[in-house]
């Protein structure tokens, strides 16, 4: 497939995520260990990136969880940077981020180490070379906890093996409103992967973006893995694609008033849940994609998608409901951005 067709794909496959699991040996899981030995953790974790002679070494940053507020927590959680799980640890819980934050080692999340790499569009192969350079730099300098028949020991079990887990996000609206999703879903599942939200483990979807992952890393090399999480989401985007196009032959107003009432909520709404506004830009980006919409900017409402997302660290608390300002600020937000898109648009 060359550049051009790779590129194509980016308006479904939003990004493409691959994440190590790793612990140390003769250590604790985070769950069972000592304030002191999560601290010596970090030490040995942070010193096998910096102390390398690597240039890998000049690009990462040491943040310290305790050392950021709840601002920084929610921006990192809603670009996948860090999970809830380490946002709300109390102690001995770090991650270590590149320049370009595509690159995040989380330090005593559920595992001693994670590595994750998430680049834009379906880029399994790049994100697992990065993340497994990452990997090699590390084992180069710690033990890691590996049995000859299980792979890698893990504190949950399904990522015993090669603790890998390689996935993509993808945008699925045309599936959703064609009411094809359901059978999509089902088939992923038969194929031994499953679905998550965008937010992972636990989360539902919101805006028609769905998680598309491996399910187990036990008996498995991570070369299988890449191939089937990879088969199976281009055959996911070619169902999505031909889905867009028959909904563009028809020319049915049923959907195209849809796309409208979807992009003039968002235009003029004062007040709007994250769930709902996630949900109507979904619909305004299909509606770009069927030409529809030339007004609206797809970079615009992609950058918007990605500022609106509810408080992630009040859900993980259990906390459910947003506060009212909250939802009346990210209307205003919304209308603002979406405006001055269609202004520079005229000029």
């Amino acid at each position: 497939m060359n550049i051009k067709t790779e590129k194509r794909l980016a308006d479904i496959a939003v990004s493409t995520r691959v994440r190590l699991a790793r612990n140390l040996k003769s250590r604790p899981f985070p769950h069972r260990a000592s304030e002191e030995v999560l601290k010596k953790v970090c030490q040995d974790v942070s010193g096998a990136i910096f102390e390398s002679n690597s240039y890998i070494a000049e690009e990462f940053k040491f943040i310290d969880m305790n050392a950021i507020g709840d601002n920084e927590k929610e921006r990192l959680m809603a670009t996948h940077l860090i999970s809830p799980n380490l946002a709300l640890r109390s102690h001995g819980a770090a991650v270590m981020l590149n320049q370009n934050e595509q690159i995040s080692i989380l330090v005593n999340e559920e595992d001693h180490i994670r590595i994750q790499c998430i680049l834009p569009g379906l880029a399994l192969e790049e994100a697992f070379e990065t993340a497994n350079k990452i990997d090699d730099l590390i084992e180069s300098r710690v033990e890691y906890a590996f049995d000859d028949e299980l792979g890698y020991l893990t504190a949950c079990p399904t990522n015993l093996g090669t603790g890998a887990r390689m996935s993509v996000m993808l945008h699925l609206p045309a599936l959703t409103l064609t009411n094809n999703i359901e059978k999509m879903l089902y088939t992923v599942s038969r194929c031994g992967l499953t679905i998550r939200g965008i937010y992972g483990e636990g989360t539902e979807n919101m805006g028609d973006l769905y998680q598309i992952s491996n399910q187990k890393s036990l008996g498995v090399k991570e070369e299988e893995i890449l191939l089937s999480v990879k088969s199976v989401t281009r055959g996911i985007i070619k169902r999505e694609r031909e889905m867009r196009e028959e909904l563009i032959e028809k020319g049915d107003t049923t959907i195209q008033d849809k796309i409208m009432r979807a992009y003039g909520t968002l235009l003029y709404a004062q007040k709007i849940e994250a769930k709902e506004a996630m949900q109507l830009l979904s619909i305004a980006k299909l509606g770009i994609d069927m030409d529809l919409l030339p007004e609206a900017n797809i970079e615009k409402i992609d950058e918007v998608i990605g500022n609106i997302y509810p408080s992630l660290l009040r859900y993980a608390k259990g906390i459910p409901n947003e506060e009212n300002i909250v939802n009346i600020q990210r209307a205003d937000y919304i209308r603002q951005a979406l405006r001055s898109a269609e202004n520079e648009k005229q000029r």
